[in-house]
């Protein structure tokens, strides 16, 4: 059977054919025969994909997909009270990808302006102390393939990838900021720094988010 291509404001021609899976119970399940990727409403990605317990499409969004798989993965980390970034001080932290490549968002919310730095390559002489992982799924949990520390001991810096300036808002009641930056494919087998550095004029808390999905194909 040949694939069929049309536009979203087309239909289907008139003679088309629907594949069925016995299901052995008596019921059929219907299967599509090709993959279709579509924009819903809401504006993200929805692509029919193939159940492997049921034989049969489900049509939800590629987030949903990677978090019914256990493929969806978050660590956070918060500055502790009382052990506040002082003026032009950093935090570092260490991204180790391993064999599965990780598509990353990066988000912070800061008590003053901030400046974030992105550096993939760099020069690990101590990795640091392990930030929990924790999959997003919580029945049953994935395992995750890549790994995240804080206060890491880093040589050489790698390359930089990119530099933000994160407000922290302005006026005499500014208390803060938020930023997020847009998906990264960070690559397999490879390491990723990011620091933070406080340019607040005073000594400040923050919190770093990192969501995440590996597509492992399994």
């Amino acid at each position: 059977m040949a694939d069929i291509t049309v536009r979203q404001d087309q239909q289907l021609p008139i003679a088309t054919q629907i594949r069925y899976r016995d299901m052995g119970d008596g019921t059929y399940a219907k299967i599509g025969a090709t993959e279709q990727v579509m924009r819903n409403p809401t504006s993200s990605i929805t692509t029919p994909l193939l159940d492997p317990d049921l034989g049969a499409q489900v049509f939800v969004n590629e987030y949903e997909y990677a978090l019914h798989r256990s493929w969806r993965f978050k660590a956070t980390y918060l500055v502790p009270h009382g052990s506040e970034v002082t003026n032009d001080g950093s935090r570092d932290f260490l991204i180790r990808v391993q064999s599965e490549h990780a598509h990353m968002r990066i988000s912070l919310s800061v008590g003053g302006n901030c400046e974030l730095y992105l550096y993939e390559g760099p020069e690990v002489l101590g990795s640091g102390a392990q930030i929990a992982v924790l999959s997003k799924n919580r029945d049953p949990t994935g395992n995750p393939g890549t790994l995240v520390y804080h206060t890491p001991n880093l040589g050489l810096i790698g390359t930089l990838l990119g530099v933000w300036f994160v407000p922290g808002g302005s006026g005499p009641r500014a208390t803060g900021g938020d930023w997020g930056d847009t998906h990264w494919i960070l690559r397999a087998n490879t390491d990723y720094a990011i620091s933070v550095t406080n340019r607040s004029g005073g000594a400040i808390q923050f919190s770093l988010g990192l969501g995440w999905s590996e597509h492992r194909g399994d």
